[in-house]
């Protein structure tokens, strides 16, 4: 259902905090070349291990694709796959196509070398998958010398393949180099001697370049040597020429130290190859200024500047030429031109430290820079890119998806919740976003680019929300910003919002130098200077003072030209830098990139104020190396990252500062209450069968004294005020304290408390695997199926006709107590209830035979779960997760979190380490569920601590687990996937379980209390269909017949959801007349009028829910099912807001612990 009219509004929550990926970083020990897609996307070439033989090296690719949880995806490309590459080449044309160079080893000591067709790289990979059958062997190659290198020149025109030079080891040990024509065209022999300069003793360097020489253009080499006097040489020798059966060279004066090179087309010049020398210093020959042996380089930066150059790369797109250099210590260093400019290059800047390998380019269509670069550890790949407004550089580490692994990673995490005007979540509802700046996000589970001129489109999930993943490595983010119909105007969340508040107010509080995190230790590292700790200070402050300034949307901040100069020249000297007045004006990305990577390192700096028009910016100053560079700060993501690298000034790292200023998980405590969530669950099963053996009768007896005396509930209802859930969600909202609002609100928006049903959604959990079991079926399962269908189908015809009327009421908006009542009143209800008393009386004698099964070979079966298992392990140790494991964790993330909010320390008391593998009381269930409890004078039970204590834990993994059902559920009903599917079904068994497990109802009045219970049991009845649902789908598949009845038990259990939805309804009717029209003390804290009609909108919202999750999984249509599957998240949704609510009043409530009266959480 669509939502048009501008009602609706968006709550935003972001923090700086570690995030989990299910990932695996890439092999980064081999050399690396890239290209980019004709959407603009990178595209990066490697050698790695073959995934079919992890001992054979292949030739890969590796690509963007959205549909994958890590944004990337890895294509095979290698033509032999019995066979180790030995090496590659890439080159990329103007018009996008691309020929890839690929040498093999044969197997007799020498290399087979193939070439591909011109692919056209499009964004769905279409070339790479069939790339395998295109490759064209070039024959001629000598035997016995294996090939070391491939060089690849310029791809100018479509009609003239690249010249290819292979570097062979010769027998003798030496290097040889060969021409290879690098067409698919038929040859003997593709391979010609490369025929060295003439005196060359020690050769530097070569590159394959295109030059003139007397006018005509000539293929060829540049070769950098010393000849046989020691002489540096830099000389140009072309391939054969055909009509001389000669070559022809061209030497200029190479540069003093010069020791390598670099060629790039000029495409103002026919294609002509400009020619880059790095050595001491780094300097370059115009393709107009190679002529003759007086040719000298221009200089670009001088040996002051950057010195040792080791290797010299260039690219460039349309508008600018970007030259990138490494030196000897292993940095690596940009800058860059307009194209054809030979004046004007910027200022060297260092780019990266402990560079190991590279691939950069100029991005065709953004115009911008990108970078793939390893480290000399050979960890991993990082992928760099530019902003071409703002030039902010942003990086990421190259991975991709895997089971097995995980990657933690400091992050922003941004959560937008969407509601309409009744503060309903908009499930399902198209909202777009885009951002400041280029970035790459993970929106809902998927990598996406943002800029700020395409807006992405993407769907709201189940809880109505867009949860957006910032990786990073500074304090710095963009500004994002998100639009939809139902929204009056943009909504603009900034991540660092948060962030930013925090350090305010701690700038406030106290001095940098007394800062300590949570866990004592101080924020600065002791033996800091402190005159360095007061100017950090005192330029945080003013940084922090300025912020009013910039944009709120991330956009620049207008400058007038004049303003930096003018300031500039007013200030001739700083005490600490000196006289700034020639500093360099530099992008204020390559200059923060460039601070950013000398980590250890302590610059001189000044900042200072400047007036633009009417706004006051900061001009930021800083001496690096021997110059001193300049730029205003007009973003706040620059002012973020200077932020960042005062900290870093202090050794102060990210890690610290999300420490200090950010938000961490308490696994400590989260653990804890992971283990007491599953204890309980498993003391449940284990106890369930003994508490309801011999109920047959009592149960019997209950449910006829109800059928009996329904008409006369139904006269009660309809004589008291009507209430309808809306009202019911406007009185609660209107009436919550600001602590029980906090509690809602970090439930459903706060990006740690959110986590759990974001790993749900969108952490890929549905590719969880787990073995079969080879259990066989029990006749007990199959006589219960028969039971429960029998049942079942004798009640259909009421289901269907209470469904039709159910539906009619939520269209028309007019779902009340009233409405209700009238619908469920006459013999319709009294058929319901009697089913309900037959398949609990049928549930008596099958619980024993199946609970034990349940829980070993569902609830306790190991599984392999994205994110969850590998995070499991890094936390406790522990190599096997099972389902029950997981869901309590889930459910104890967001528990301990929001717990923690109101009260200020955990929900478990900390227990010794010897105890904390094993639960102890009184978050023991077991004897709660089977004992009976004691009575006062006036026959009202008496509720013991335990209980209460209980009540509130098991609440809490009721309200969550509830939800998560409903996440499992959706995500069954809607995937194709049948491994999928099985793992959903066991997801919704586990959910049911532990909502079972922490929802055992205690009451001091009786009459409610026996009604409760016969809800509970229902329940119960529920988690033991969805069960045999569940361990049959886990049966191997030679068993046909487990198969069918799998299948058949399927529909079963979506029949028995929906008869549990108005059942459920039924039996909240009558549990708010005997909470409101009975005799209730009004001592008892958790009843009122106001609390028990709250808590019924809340079941209506819930069982209206059930009952819509249930008529999905009998409708076929996909259309439909989904429609229905959002109203009933939306119904979902709005009953755990409500359940929240009185959870949080009742942990207020009784957190003071004085020994006072405690209030119980009730569900029902």
């Amino acid at each position: 259902m669509s939502q048009t009219t501008q009602t609706g509004s968006a709550t935003v929550s972001s923090s700086l905090m570690y995030n989990y990926l299910a990932a695996t970083s890439v092999d980064a020990a081999y050399p690396l070349a890239s290209a980019e897609d004709t959407g603009g996307s990178p595209l990066l070439f490697s050698v790695g291990a073959s995934s079919a033989n992890t001992a054979r090296k292949t030739l890969w690719v590796m690509l963007r694709d959205t549909t994958v949880t890590t944004g990337w995806r890895q294509v095979e490309l290698s033509p032999d796959a019995n066979h180790d590459v030995q090496g590659y080449a890439v080159v990329q044309a103007p018009s996008g196509q691309v020929i890839i160079a690929v040498a093999m080893d044969d197997g007799a000591g020498g290399s087979h070398v193939f070439v591909s067709p011109a692919l056209t790289p499009t964004p769905d990979g279409g070339p790479w998958n069939t790339l395998n059958t295109a490759w064209v062997q070039r024959n001629g190659a000598p035997g016995g010398m294996p090939v070391q290198r491939l060089l690849l020149g310029d791809f100018v025109s479509a009609s003239e393949a690249p010249l290819l030079v292979a570097e062979v080891k010769n027998t003798n040990g030496s290097t040889g180099r060969y021409f290879v024509d690098a067409s698919t065209s038929a040859t003997n022999s593709a391979w010609v001697n490369w025929a060295p300069p003439k005196d060359m003793q020690t050769l530097h360097d070569v590159v394959v370049a295109r030059a003139s020489i007397t006018g005509i253009s000539y293929r060829g080499t540049w070769s950098l040597f010393d000849d046989n006097t020691g002489k540096r040489c830099l000389t140009f020798t072309s391939l054969l020429d055909p009509s001389t059966n000669t070559t022809h060279s061209l030497s200029v004066t190479a540069p003093s130290g010069g020791r390598c090179l670099w060629a790039l087309e000029d495409r103002q010049n026919q294609g002509l190859s400009a020619l880059y020398v790095g050595g001491d210093g780094l300097s370059w020959f115009p393709s107009t200024g190679l002529k003759n042996a007086k040719s000298t380089a221009l200089a670009i930066a001088s040996s002051n500047v950057l010195s040792g150059v080791t290797s010299v790369l260039a690219q460039q797109d349309s508008q600018r030429v970007s030259v990138w250099a490494v030196d000897g210590s292993q940095r690596l260093f940009s800058l860059n031109n307009t194209v054809g400019a030979t004046e004007g290059w910027s200022a060297p800047l260092q780019q990266r430290e402990h560079v190991a390998r590279l691939a950069p380019r100029r991005n065709q269509k953004r115009s911008t820079g990108e970078l793939f670069v390893t480290s000399t550890d050979n960890s991993l790949i990082t992928y760099l890119w530019q902003d071409p407004d703002t030039t902010a550089w942003q990086n990421t580490d190259m991975v991709l998806p895997t089971l097995a692994n995980g990657q933690e990673f400091p992050s922003y995490t941004t959560v937008v919740r969407f509601t309409d005007a009744q503060g309903a979540a908009l499930v399902g509802q198209p909202v777009q976003v885009n951002s400041s700046e280029w970035s790459r996000v993970m929106v809902n589970g998927y990598w996406t680019d943002l800029d700020t001129s395409t807006r992405v489109e993407v769907k709201t999930d189940a809880s109505g929300t867009v949860t957006l993943i910032n990786k990073v490595s500074d304090v710095g983010t963009p500004v994002f910003r998100f639009s939809a119909p139902f929204l009056a105007q943009d909504v603009t969340a900034d991540p660092s919002a948060e962030l930013r508040a925090n350090l305010a107010a701690k700038l406030k509080g106290q001095d940098l130098s007394q800062w300590t995190k949570s866990d004592g230790t101080p924020m600065v590292p002791p033996g800091a200077d402190p005159d360095l700790v007061a100017q950090v200070q005192a330029s945080l402050q003013q940084l922090m003072d300025n912020m009013d300034s910039l944009p709120a949307d991330g956009s620049s901040a207008p400058l007038e030209p004049a303003a930096p100069t003018a300031m500039a020249k007013t200030q001739t000297s700083f005490a600490v830098l000196g006289n700034v007045t020639n500093a360099i004006e530099t992008a204020a990305g390559d200059v923060l990139q460039a601070l950013k990577s000398a980590a250890g390192a302590v610059y001189e700096y000044v900042i200072q104020p400047i007036l633009s028009g009417t706004k006051t910016l900061l001009q930021f100053f800083v001496k690096i190396g021997e110059q001193v560079v300049t730029f205003v700060v007009r973003t706040i993501k620059e002012a973020l990252q200077l932020i960042s690298w005062l900290f870093q000034q202090l050794a102060v790292l990210i890690e610290d500062i999300i420490a200090f200023l950010g938000f961490l998980f308490a696994w400590d405590d989260i653990l804890a209450t992971q283990r007491v969530m599953e204890a309980m669950t498993k003391d449940v099963v284990l106890a369930l069968a003994g508490s309801m053996k011999g109920m047959e009768a009592s149960i019997t007896e209950y449910f006829n004294g109800l059928i009996a005396k329904w008409d006369g509930v139904c006269q009660t209802a309809l004589g008291m005020p009507d209430v309808t859930t809306q009202q019911v969600v406007t009185q609660t909202q209107a009436a919550q304290t600001p602590e029980q609002k906090s509690a809602t609100d970090c439930l459903t928006t706060s990006p740690g408390a959110t986590f759990s049903s974001y790993q749900v959604s969108h952490g890929g959990i549905g590719d969880s695997t787990a073995d079969d079991s080879d259990a066989p079926v029990a006749q007990a399962v199959t006589d219960f199926l028969q039971t429960v269908g029998n049942i079942l189908s004798d009640v259909a015809d009421s289901v269907k006709e209470l469904c039709q009327g159910l539906q009619m009421m939520v269209r028309q908006g007019t779902v009340s107590l009233h409405s209700i009542v009238q619908l469920l009143a006459g013999e319709a209800a009294k058929t319901l209830l009697a089913a309900a008393r037959d398949l609990l009386v049928g549930l008596c004698e099958v619980i024993a035979d199946v609970s034990q099964a349940i829980l070993d070979d569902v609830l306790l079966r190991p599984f392999n779960i994205p994110v969850l298992s590998w995070l499991y392990k890094k936390l406790t140790g522990e190599d096997s997760l099972t389902m029950l494991g997981a869901l309590s964790l889930l459910a104890a993330i967001p528990v301990t979190i929001v717990f923690k909010l109101l009260t200020g320390h955990a929900p478990i008391p900390e227990q010794k380490q010897s105890s904390f593998m094993r639960v102890m009381t009184p978050w023991r269930t077991t004897s709660l569920v089977a004992l009976p409890e004691s009575k006062d004078d006036n026959g009202d039970n008496v509720i013991g601590d335990s209980a209460h204590n209980y009540s509130v834990i098991g609440g809490a993994l009721s309200i969550i687990s509830s939800f998560c059902y409903t996440l499992f559920l959706t995500g069954g009903q809607l995937t194709k996937s049948a491994p999928a599917q099985r793992w959903f079904s066991t997801g919704q068994t586990v959910a049911t379980w532990t909502g079972v497990a922490g929802s055992f109802p205690f009451d001091e009045d009786v009459p409610s209390q026996q009604l409760d219970r016969m809800v509970w049991a229902l329940y119960s009845l529920e988690a033991v269909v969805t069960g045999l649902v569940s361990l049959l789908s886990w049966t191997r598949g030679a068993d046909v017949e487990s198969k069918g009845l799998a299948k058949a038990l399927e529909m079963t259990d979506s029949t028995l959801l929906t008869f549990m939805g108005l059942v459920s309804l039924v039996l909240s009717v009558v549990s708010y007349i005997l909470e409101l029209d009975g005799e209730i003390a009004p001592s008892v804290p958790y009843h009122s009028t106001f609390w028990d009609t709250e808590k019924f909108g809340a079941n209506v919202l819930s069982f209206g829910g059930m009952t819509g999750e249930g008529m999905a999984g009998l409708i076929p249509g996909e259309a439909d099912k989904a429609l229905i599957l959002a109203g009933s998240a939306v119904a979902e949704w709005g009953a755990l807001l409500l359940d929240v609510t009185r959870w949080a009043d009742a942990v207020l409530y009784n957190n003071p612990g004085d020994g006072s009266n405690k209030k119980l959480f009730q569900l029902w």
